[in-house]
């Protein structure tokens, strides 16, 4: 539609202009750097975790419209910030 062309992608569809957020959920430094910068240059907005008690604190606090986990975090299972 016309109100969309004037939208930096990625946006989300329910909501026009609201770009889609992310949380990054990896204990690798350099991994989860990598991953944060490029989906910012996409347009993306990350939030990164570098941890089970990071990721659950976060979750708890925001929404997020995606979260790319680590399923074996030093502190705990990723599958547990998935419940």
């Amino acid at each position: 539609s016309e109100s969309l062309q004037n939208c930096r992608l990625p946006f989300r569809r329910s909501s026009p202009c609201t770009p889609v957020k992310l949380l990054i959920v990896e204990d690798e430094p350099a991994l989860r750097t990598s991953l944060v910068e490029y989906l910012r240059q996409d347009g993306y907005v990350v939030e990164a975790a570098a941890s089970y008690e990071q990721a659950h604190e976060k979750i708890k606090l925001y929404q997020y419209d995606c979260v790319l986990l680590d399923l074996t975090l030093p502190d705990g299972n990723g599958l547990d910030v998935v419940r």
